[in-house]
């Protein structure tokens, strides 16, 4: 674990510098906007989507076992100004499936911290499951009545997500498409060269789950996106993206006799492709997008998330006209923000 951390450390410290650099050579404030692009800095914005992204898991041991948490629709409530967002996940009870009692309940959380700058953006999520399900339950134990299920109510997982990108073309906002702080005029993309990490464990507590007791893992990418938006009708869109990346992942796999435990490193490939289409006014934007995301590596004996998963988001919001009580912390922060990069 200690040298999963060091690891961590060294490659946080390295993008804290690779950041810092770039910053000192084209920091915001210099930072030259062209006419594809619209700031929409008088205002902050409220978002709100409906996304199925969970922590859907796979473990392979003398069996393959699918956990899903009881989560089929989440919710996340963002807040954005300028450069900034502030964003808390939740899940909404007895709406858009996820009363169905047969598969246990789950309770869930989740907040993201994303700096939206014109060249770089880093996101920071973490997200908390409690109480997961066995998917495929008869065929773990096919002596099972029909439509029963194999509840975990103890079995929690935790997953810290670190992204950091890079922005190489000026005519391309995408800030445009994440948190919807400017407004894409003109079509354009983006070739974007990123670095992902991943700090994933699980706590099994009662639940015996092929005699394991707790896993951890981490997970390192590097890789490179492209992403183009194409602009109609000046208010509406639709962009494409799609990415490949190499990396390593080191695991540990605790069992129930604590005295034993798997662990190792192995090299791993992640790839991506998703589309997205919506609305982006003055002060309304709405849209919708889908994900595919893929990985890919050799060891299967630990915890990790599903080898391929599809995600679908809805989403919403209104810009509001900052008003005054709000202008002065937010200019502090503005403020702030400046000193330190420049």
């Amino acid at each position: 674990m200690f040298r999963r951390l060091r690891y961590f450390l060294v490659l946080f410290f390295f993008c804290l510098t690779f950041l810092e650099v770039n910053a000192q050579i084209a920091s915001d404030s210099t930072w030259k906007r062209s006419d594809f692009i619209a700031n929409t800095n008088d205002y902050f914005s409220i978002k709100l989507d409906a996304h199925n992204e969970a922590d859907r898991l796979e473990l392979s041991t003398d069996r393959d076992y699918s956990l899903r948490p009881n989560t089929d629709i989440r919710n996340k409530l963002s807040f954005n100004y300028k450069w900034l967002t502030l964003g808390l996940s939740f899940k909404i009870e007895n709406l858009y499936g996820n009363n169905d009692n047969t598969k246990g309940e789950t309770e869930t959380s989740g907040f993201n911290f994303a700096l939206n700058f014109d060249r770089w953006t880093a996101n920071f999520d973490h997200t908390a499951h409690t109480g997961y399900y066995v998917e495929n339950s008869i065929e773990i134990d096919p002596s099972l009545p029909p439509g029963e299920i194999i509840l975990l109510p103890d079995f929690k997982s935790r997953s810290t997500r670190l992204s950091l990108a890079y922005l190489t073309n000026t005519k391309f906002s995408l800030k445009s498409l994440t948190s919807l702080t400017e407004r894409q005029l003109k079509s354009s993309g983006s070739f974007l060269p990123f670095i992902r990490m991943n700090l994933f464990a699980t706590e099994h507590g009662e639940d015996n789950v092929a005699g394991v007791a707790s896993t951890s893992n981490f997970q390192t990418n590097v890789g490179l996106m492209y992403t183009h938006k194409f602009v109609v009708m000046r208010n509406y869109y639709v962009a494409g993206s799609a990415s490949f990346g190499y990396g390593n992942l080191w695991y540990q796999t605790n069992n129930q006799d604590l005295n034993t435990s798997l662990s190792g490193t192995t090299g791993m490939y992640s790839y991506h492709y998703g589309v997205t289409t919506g609305y982006n006014a003055d002060r309304f934007f709405v849209g919708a997008l889908f994900n595919h995301v893929g990985n890919n590596y050799n060891q299967k004996q630990e915890l990790d998330f599903s080898t391929t998963r599809n995600s679908f988001q809805i989403f919403i919001g209104y810009r509001f006209r900052v008003p005054k009580f709000l202008r002065k912390p937010l200019d502090f922060v503005d403020e702030t923000k400046s000193k330190i990069i420049n």
